[in-house]
C-alpha cells in the first residue's frame, strides 16, 4: 500500500497532524494515531442499510471530528475518490476526493 504523494509530503514537510489542542481532538491525525480500521469495533456495521463500500482493513483514519465521525483513506482503491466518511452512529458517505 502506498500514501499518496501529497499526505505523505504534507506530514513530513508541513505539520505531523494538528488537532484542537485542550481536546487532542477534531483535526489531521498525527501518524501516532492513525491505524487500520479493522483494529477497532464498529458496532454500527450491524444496523447500516447498505454494505460499506471500503475495506477496513486497508482503510486508515486521517482526520477525525472529535465525535466520532473520521475521513478515511481505501487504500485498497486506487482511484482518486477513495476515501469515506465514516460514522460511528450513521451511515458512511462514500467516493470522496480526499
Amino acid at each position: 500500500m502506498k500514501t499518496p504523494d501529497s499526505i505523505k509530503r504534507f506530514y513530513e514537510k508541513v505539520h505531523n497532524g494538528f488537532y484542537y489542542f485542550p481536546s487532542q481532538a477534531m483535526g489531521l491525525l498525527p501518524t501516532s494515531k492513525i491505524y487500520k480500521m479493522s483494529e477497532d469495533d464498529w458496532g454500527i456495521l450491524d444496523f447500516l442499510e447498505s454494505p460499506i463500500k471500503i475495506h477496513l482493513e486497508t482503510s486508515f483514519p486521517f482526520f477525525s471530528t472529535g465525535m466520532g465521525g473520521y475521513v478515511v483513506l481505501d487504500y485498497q482503491n486506487p482511484v482518486e475518490e477513495n476515501a469515506a466518511i465514516w460514522f460511528v452512529d450513521d451511515q458512511p458517505e462514500h467516493s470522496n476526493n480526499f
